[in-house]
């Protein structure tokens, strides 16, 4: 892909983005205003026509006329909203043209000084919207295509001014053969990029000429060195010849040597030969596996392991049916073995129900539901998530003869603080979580309810670390520890203070939850006493 055309591309992609959300804010605001002119139309001509009909009764009656109607109707004081404007969109029958056209409404309530009501509807007409949003659609395409062809246009003149001395070298670039004298580069440019790009490409060309004359000079060198001793051979052979000694078997083995010897320096020399247009291929070829290299892994085996990739996926495409069944096969193998799982889940989850049930059971009773029905429903719903098919939904009754019903829609904040407690004692020893966080939980309880929650909080406890925060004495006197939050200000700050107390100081804070501020003796002793029955639930 050329430049221009790789620039075009991404020049159009976001100016399609940018006019099409124009294009949408444009109608939505138009729309706006045009509703925002008929409302306040509409509200002025009501306030005229409730006006002249609180100085006239006799014009309570129905208007027609061509732009505007308006309709009055006496209404009951339950319906009237003598301070609400309803502004809707409608259609009315236009007898002339035969056919409805659109109409925005204003429907609005008043009560004249004898104290009924009226219903005032008024109508008038207004833009039909479809074929509004029909012409908006159609005038932005036009403005699209328009605008793009025009940047195009711009743009491809543009950059084909700015980079004619990118052009020129690249020109130059592919006339240039090794070993032949290149013409002179003229490209002239006032900006300093292609300057640099200039002398870069003229200085590697440079070197790439007197490498190709070094080499030829050595393969001339090396042709004339070789020359030499094999022409003293052939001379020293040809003496041989002529003596007259030699045998006629002599002979012809001295005229075979020289025959070789013709035949192997021809070769020799073609092969020394050095080829221009060979060196080229070869850097040509050269510079093709580096640019593979750079775009597919940097290795000729990473270019190779690419191609292999890419034909593997040619083959697929070239069996697209066979492909495609065979991913439909494994498809459905997958689906078989996830409603296998999926139902070998459901079914432990079934299985496992029962029990949760009835220790979730005994929890609550202990917290005082003495009349609870709690039931955990197992469903197949439609979807299949990580967790499988099931829909599993707590339902919970807490009054007697009353259907369990899903636990979100009956339990009142009390209730699910305790139910939650409840959840937390059955699985107390087999969850990870290392601290629990009671925020609250004394919410909508009190006496021997919150009594049965500070125990229920102890077995919590031997499992876990226990933090609550509450105000209930009874839960506050079961704790190992106690610490007081408190807030205090000054002028330009407010600081909380966290502290752990001490037993007497704990007494203290617990009898203040008993009776108030003023520390009594019975209030200390109350405090005592419910600190002594904690220590004896903690060693049963």
């Amino acid at each position: 892909m050329k430049l221009i055309h790789y620039t075009f591309r991404n020049l159009s992609i976001p100016l399609l983005i940018i006019l099409t959300a124009w294009a949408c804010c444009f109608y939505f605001v138009i729309m706006h205003e045009i509703d925002d002119e008929t409302n306040d139309s509409l509200e002025n001509y009501k306030e005229i026509i409730i006006k002249s009909v609180l100085a006239d009764s006799t014009l309570l009656r129905d208007h027609v006329d061509i732009m505007t109607k308006y309709y009055i109707r006496e209404v009951p004081e339950a319906e009237a909203e003598l301070d609400k404007d309803e502004f809707f969109d409608s259609t009315t029958y236009i007898e002339i043209e035969m056919e409805y056209e659109p109409v925005r409404v204003l429907r609005t309530w008043f009560m004249t000084s004898d104290r009924k009501y009226y219903e005032l509807t008024i109508e008038t007409s207004t833009l039909e919207k479809e074929d509004m949003a029909e012409a908006i659609f159609w005038s932005i395409i036009i403005l699209y295509v328009s605008l793009l062809c025009c940047i195009l246009l711009v743009s491809h003149f543009v950059f084909k001014s700015s980079f004619r001395p990118l052009y020129t070298l690249v020109k130059w670039l592919k006339e240039y053969r090794p070993g032949k004298q290149p013409a002179p580069l003229v490209n002239e440019t006032q900006v300093e990029e292609f300057k640099i790009l200039n002398t870069a490409i003229q200085t590697a060309m440079e070197r790439n000429t007197a490498m190709y004359n070094q080499q030829k000079q050595f393969v001339e060198n090396a042709s004339h060195e070789l020359q030499t001793p094999l022409a003293i051979c052939m001379n020293k052979l040809e003496l041989l010849s002529e003596d007259p000694d030699c045998t006629e078997e002599q002979l012809s083995e001295i005229d075979n040597l020289l025959a070789d010897y013709n035949h192997d320096l021809a070769e020799y020399m073609d092969e020394m030969e050095f080829d221009g247009e060979d060196f080229a291929a070869v850097e040509e070829r050269l510079n093709l596996l580096n640019r593979l290299k750079e775009k597919y892994g940097g290795s000729l085996e990473a270019v190779m392991a690419y191609g292999e990739e890419r034909a593997r996926f040619l083959d697929k495409l070239s069996d697209y049916d066979a492909y495609m069944q065979q991913l439909q096969e494994k498809l459905e193998a997958a689906k078989g073995r996830l409603e296998k799982a999926c139902a070998s889940l459901s079914h432990i989850r079934r299985k496992n129900a029962s029990v949760l049930t009835n220790l979730l059971k005994d929890a609550l009773v202990h917290l005082n539901f003495l009349t609870v029905e709690f039931e955990i429903a197992v469903n197949r719903s439609q979807n299949i998530t990580a967790k499988g098919y099931d829909d599993v939904e707590f339902l919970i009754s807490t009054n007697p003869g009353e259907e369990p019903k899903p636990l979100g829609q009956v339990a009142s904040g009390g209730e699910l603080s305790r139910i939650m407690l409840a959840i937390k004692t059955v699985l107390a020893g087999r969850d990870d979580i290392d601290t629990l966080i009671f925020d609250e939980i004394d919410t909508g309880i009190s006496g021997r309810t919150a009594w049965r929650v500070s125990e229920q909080l102890d077995t919590v406890a031997h499992a876990h670390q226990v933090l609550c925060i509450t105000h209930l004495p009874q839960i506050a006197a079961m704790a190992d520890r106690h610490f007081v939050i408190e807030k205090s200000s000054s002028e330009d700050s407010t600081i909380t203070d966290i502290r752990v107390l001490g037993e007497e100081e704990g007494l203290g804070e617990l009898a203040r939850l008993l009776g108030g501020d003023a520390l009594t003796e019975a209030a200390l002793s109350n405090a005592r006493e419910m600190r002594l029955q904690a220590f004896s639930h903690k060693k049963k």
